[in-house]
């Protein structure tokens, strides 16, 4: 059941209601539970507590609140009371009463029902009086302003109107306290002049005085006497204060006299801390005489006036409507008598401001596309006509842009915008009229489908959405290539809130990244135990980097190894590639770089752990460089993510590691992939320049699997290009293969670069290179991935790898 109103109560703003002897009680929908009740309630069930309540003979209670029809609930949720007869029995006995039920807002901001049970005998009169008559009959009750006050508590915790619940109120207590008059004031300080302004905002006039005017204002005409500074120095240090007239000092004595005033009491209402105003009890026919207890009894009264008040102003805050134009235009509206054409203009202004403001409160600023509040709300109801009807079914995608970040980042945040209303555009071109996408926020896009023919459909939609997204995306300029991972939930599964559903579908989008990216996964029960690992790989991950803060660590998870790049011409080691690997301490086993490099990528960890890669390469190769003084030429290979190359500090971090091992930049060689470099041509080459004026050496790491363009290839200041691995391997087999490794070797000569054969294994393969005149390879046929006293062992081996036969 929806929120109907902002106002939201806890157990603590009910304590006054179990002074009434009328049984009321708060029902939870969800879970379905007695959630609050008062004495006389627990009475009706012979219980104590609601909990005992729960679980005696008001059980029956419960069908009557699941039985109640579409139409009982959508007049609860427009703020409407429903009148139904229910039967208790208490000690056994039965006993018809006609319960009233309202909605009311409880903790965390759901929607519960706030039930009044009334005796059968007294329904009939109930039925033609109204509240205030009820009240009546309860002021012969004993201690009648302690019933009063709690009255009044339930009047501003029932009914949803703030205005019509405070005045209601003020006639309850000012009623219960049998005075002449009762009025609210607020004291604030003027926006522009900073002046202190008293201003009264409710009353109510029993008998004594005639409706304030400008002249007659009561508390408020003292606020320009001097002795006021006195009273609001007690009222804003929250203490009451009051007394007859006759005993006031000159001239408040004066005042108060010729406004027919001969006792008044003044408390203070306090909200959030601050001193907001009061509220004045006032008599003009004896000389009233406040106890003690009055003022505490009415102290409790104003705790929740202020209550009332605070949530008045929330909710006018979050309808973005200043009080200046909110007063214009209903002071506009009054004067609709006029037929005034301009004043007709007004009002259709204001519609249409209240229009615009429905559409921001449900839609992203952004896309123009539904918030998450209207997503969760269109989500709420399909789960529950998917529970009513097995035959309606839906299906939930999660979907998250990969590398948004990147983009963001490197092309600034107007390129980013625009991408972002572009993609929600082409989404929408992939979806039925009926079906509802929202922008939860960031570069997070979720879509209901209902009503959908089968489930497979929902993997149709996720299939049409990353096809259309391989097209470029033209933002100012250059081509933007991006891709989307899409968790899908369907309602087969057993789900009672719809947040569960979001975060499941949250869930199985992270795994969609974790398996590379630009892919749909459906969840499942038995998927999620291998979600959890991936989570607990995570933080795992993310505790271990932690550990490179620090210099001295006894056991250090991370480790690297090094494999030999050769020379084909003389088989001589040319350098080495730097490969991480992650020894996890509780598991005890290396974690494959398959495994959590992607996790780092996803969530940032590569930046640090890349640069305690490159630091700790340059430091081995340092080491190199001493050992063997005579071999300078000696090169390492770095991996340089995407995630990296666009920070914006990092010519400073690799400066730094230079000067800390005291390496050549022209020992260093950095691979750097073609999905890095081709995300922003412009801005890779002026960084790829940066590099190459220190001397370093680039690479373009697996080159031919990505989207390059030849047109830019000649424009960067490259050293080499890698051959991807799965070229190599097929090489043999596959002479489509071997042409496209023959195209790659002769562009890198023809551009002045060299060529890196990754993954070779076979001597078949290395004799296909060589005849190609590849100049360099690397792969398990000359050295597996080696700890660095084995890569040594290599050196010193005589600088040679065994002869291959």
């Amino acid at each position: 059941m929806p929120k109907t109103s902002h106002l939201i109560v806890a157990p603590s703003d009910l304590a006054l209601l179990d002074l009434l002897q009328t049984p009321i009680w708060i029902f939870d929908i969800r879970p379905l539970r007695i959630w609050w009740a008062n004495r006389a309630a627990s009475s009706l069930w012979d219980a104590l507590r609601p909990q005992e309540a729960a679980e005696g003979d008001s059980n029956h209670i419960w069908g009557s609140i699941q039985a109640l029809e579409k139409a009982d609930l959508e007049q609860l949720q427009q703020g409407k009371t429903i009148f139904q007869k229910w039967t208790f029995y208490p000690q056994g006995q039965a006993a018809s009463m006609r319960c009233a039920l309202s909605a009311i807002g409880i903790e965390s901001g759901r929607t519960a029902i706030l039930v009044e049970a009334i005796a059968e005998e007294k329904a009939i009169a109930d039925s033609i009086a109204n509240v205030s008559d009820r009240d009546r009959l309860w002021l012969g009750q004993e201690n009648r302003l302690l019933e009063g006050v709690a009255k009044a508590t339930n009047q501003l915790l029932t009914v949803t109107q703030g205005h019509t619940a405070i005045d209601k109120a003020l006639e309850l207590l000012g009623r219960a306290a049998a005075v002449d008059r009762v009025y609210i004031f607020e004291h604030r300080i003027h926006t522009l002049t900073g002046k202190e302004l008293t201003s009264k905002r409710w009353e109510w006039l029993s008998g004594g005085f005639s409706a304030s005017t400008e002249e007659s204002r009561s508390l408020l005409s003292l606020a320009d006497n001097t002795f006021f500074t006195s009273w609001y120095d007690r009222l804003s240090r929250g203490q009451p204060l009051g007394g007859l007239a006759r005993d006031f000092p000159s001239p408040t004595r004066e005042t108060l006299v010729r406004q027919n005033i001969r006792s008044i009491l003044v408390l203070p209402i306090i909200i959030e801390s601050q001193f907001w105003g009061g509220i004045c009890f006032e008599e003009a026919s004896r000389d009233r005489v406040w106890s003690p207890e009055d003022k505490s009894i009415l102290m409790a009264a104003v705790g929740s006036i202020g209550g009332a008040i605070a949530r008045q102003e929330a909710e006018a805050q979050l309808a973005k409507l200043n009080s200046q134009l909110e007063e214009m235009v209903q002071e506009r509206t009054l004067q609709l008598k006029t037929a005034n054409e301009q004043l007709l203009q007004e009002i259709g202004e204001r519609t249409r401001m209240e229009e615009q403001l429905r559409y921001n409160l449900f839609h992203d600023t952004l896309t123009g596309l539904p918030n998450r509040a209207f997503f969760m709300q269109k989500l709420g109801r399909a789960l529950v006509r998917a529970k009513q009807n097995s035959a309606s079914c839906f299906a939930v995608l999660f979907l998250d842009l990969d590398r948004f970040k990147v983009i963001n980042d490197s092309l600034g945040h107007t390129v980013g915008d625009g991408l972002l209303i572009e993609i929600a555009y082409r989404f929408l071109n992939c979806l039925r009229p009926e079906d509802t996408i929202s922008r939860l926020g960031g570069d997070e896009f979720a879509i209901l489908l209902e009503d959908i023919p089968e489930y497979s459909y929902a993997t149709q939609v996720a299939d049409r959405i990353q096809q259309n997204l391989k097209q470029p995306f033209i933002i100012d300029g250059p081509e933007i290539f991006t891709s989307v991972s899409i968790g899908i939930v369907h309602s087969l599964t057993n789900y009672d809130d719809p947040e569960a559903i979001l975060r499941d579908a949250g869930i199985v989008m992270y795994r969609a990244k974790t398996l590379g990216r630009s892919r749909h996964e459906v969840f499942d029960t038995a998927m999620h135990d291998s979600i959890v690992a991936a989570i607990e790989l995570e933080n795992d991950l993310r505790r271990a980097v932690k550990t490179l803060e620090y210099e001295q660590v006894a056991l250090p998870q991370f480790q690297l190894y090094y494999q030999s790049i050769v020379t084909l011409k003389t088989g001589l080691i040319a350098g080495f590639e730097a490969l991480i690997r992650w020894y996890h301490p509780e598991k005890k086993e290396l974690i494959s770089p398959v495994e959590f490099i992607p996790i780092a990528e996803e969530t940032g960890l590569i930046v640090p752990l890349g640069e305690w890669i490159l630091r700790e390469a340059c430091r081995q190769l340092r080491i190199w460089q001493d050992q063997f003084p005579e071999r300078r030429s000696l090169t390492v290979a770095v991996n340089l993510s995407s995630r990296q190359f666009s920070q914006p500090d990092l010519l400073e971090r690799v400066d730094r590691i230079l000067q800390e091992t005291g390496i050549n930049g022209r020992n260093l060689k950095l691979e750097i992939t073609e999905s890095a470099i081709m995300d922003n041509p412009d801005v890779a080459r002026d960084m790829l320049l940066q590099l190459r004026a220190r001397n370093i050496q680039l690479c373009m790491d697996d080159f031919g699997t990505g989207y390059s363009s030849l047109s830019y290839l000649h424009r960067f200041p490259l050293d080499t290009l890698k051959i991807d691995r799965s070229f190599v391997s097929r090489m043999g087999s596959d002479r489509e293969n071997y042409e496209i490794v023959q195209t790659i070797v002769n562009l890198a000569r023809n551009l002045g670069m060299d060529a890196i054969a990754e993954g070779v294994e076979t001597t078949a393969q290395l004799l296909h290179l060589q005849s190609l005149e590849c100049e360099f390879a690397q792969g398990y046929l000359f050295s597996k991935p080696a700890a660095p006293p084995n890569a040594t062992q290599l050196l010193l081996d005589s600088w040679r790898l065994p002869p291959i036969h």
